[in-house]
Parts: structure tokens; C-alpha cells; sequence
């Protein structure tokens, strides 16, 4: 499966929220139950990895995740809309089915915005 062949929704949750496979980790767990707030140090355990980590990608998550105060601070997955909802349970099916469409997805953006960044120090001809 290509990426043109994954769902719209879902090619735009990745351009607009999914920088790496490890956020697709994280976000995963906290949909998985979303009733459960996490701690960093909870989701860590769960997901193999130090707490510092999961920190970063619950705050590059943004909107997708609900920060619930407190010391520490907990983490639960936040519906921020149906369609949202929709493509984040599409996006997880898709990571099941066709990881490789999607890491291809997630990994293509980078190349596109440093590219149109360096398109624009080009010379151009008159």
C-alpha cells in the first residue's frame, strides 16, 4: 500500500500531529483506555522507554493529548472532535494493517518541508 492510498484524514493527522513512530506509540496507549490518565513515568513503563521521552512527544502530541494537573502531571487521550477521533482510530487500524504506508507517511513529511524550505533560497531566472 502506498501513501496516497491511506485514507485523507489520516495522511492529514500525520502531516498536522505525527512526527514519529514513537508518537504513534504513545497515542496508541492513551486511546487505547481513554478514561485512564497516565503518568509520564506509567506510560514509559509501558511503552519500554524513560519518562523524559515520553514527555516530549505527549507535548509535540498538542491538541491530542489532555494534560490533567497535578504532581506529576497525568496524561489522557483528548477527543478534540469526531472526525479527529475517526482518524486517529483509522491511523491505528492502518498501523496494524500497513505500517509501512504509514511510517512512510510520517517520514516523507520532513523531506517535503525541508525541501519546499530550500526551494526557497533558490536563484531564480528572469
Amino acid at each position: 500500500m502506498s501513501t496516497e492510498a491511506l485514507p485523507e484524514g489520516v495522511r492529514n493527522l500525520i502531516a498536522r500531529s505525527i512526527k514519529s513512530a514513537s508518537h504513534i506509540e504513545v497515542l496508541m496507549c492513551l486511546r487505547q483506555d481513554t478514561d485512564r490518565a497516565w503518568t509520564a513515568q506509567e506510560l514509559a513503563r509501558e511503552l519500554r522507554t524513560n519518562a523524559s521521552m515520553v514527555e516530549n512527544q505527549v507535548r509535540e502530541l498538542g491538541e491530542l493529548v489532555a494534560t490533567i494537573g497535578g504532581t506529576p502531571s497525568r496524561y489522557r487521550y483528548n477527543k478534540v472532535s469526531e472526525d479527529t477521533d475517526k482518524d486517529v482510530i483509522a491511523l491505528i487500524d492502518h498501523v496494524r494493517t500497513h505500517s509501512r504506508a504509514v511510517l512512510d507517511a510520517i517520514y516523507a513529511n520532513p523531506i517535503d518541508t525541508i525541501r519546499s524550505f530550500a526551494d526557497a533560497f533558490k536563484i531564480k531566472k528572469d
